[in-house]
């Protein structure tokens, strides 16, 4: 869900370039590193952020100790590189962060960690096989970052534009 939002908001808000494409900033790409991708996306607010600190938050409010050992490394492993390649300045990552926090929080606040572990024990006691299955889908879309979702998107948009 914070991942939606945050490309919700990435397209209704104004166009904002990345720092590494900014001349003034006069930021190098390390020999490695390849920004093509992200030269037309909007840098606000961080999807990686976003994603990520969900995640790690979700953790946190199942255990506090492995959530916070999580938000660090979000903060670090993540977070961090991205602030120094240029991809994103700290404002973009700081809304993301918050965005994850805060669909989080309402989603803990509304549903409860409790009403959708009885969901998924239902779910699993009336088809294991599709439950696991599910879940092995969500773990590759989030080892993916939803790419191929994202990909499919812009088919059909292609395809939708082209019938109109």
């Amino acid at each position: 869900m914070s991942l939606s939002i945050s490309q919700l908001l990435q397209r209704l808000l104004p166009f904002r370039p990345r720092p590494v494409f900014l001349s003034a900033l006069d930021l190098k790409i390390p020999y490695t590193g390849n920004a093509e991708p992200v030269l037309n996306l909007s840098s606000f607010p961080s999807d990686h952020a976003a994603f990520f600190y969900a995640l790690a938050m979700g953790f946190w409010f199942l255990s506090r100790r492995l959530g916070t050992v999580l938000l660090v490394l979000v903060t670090v492993l993540i977070c961090l590189p991205r602030l120094i390649l240029g991809y994103h300045y700290p404002t973009d990552v700081i809304a993301g962060a918050l965005i994850g926090f805060g669909t989080v929080y309402l989603i803990h606040a509304y549903v409860g960690i409790g009403q959708l572990s009885s969901i998924a024990k239902l779910w699993e006691q009336r088809s294991a096989g599709t439950l696991y299955m599910c879940f092995f889908i969500l773990n590759y879309l989030i080892a993916a970052f939803f790419e191929p979702l994202r990909s499919l998107a812009k088919f059909i948009r292609s395809i939708v534009a082209t019938i109109t």
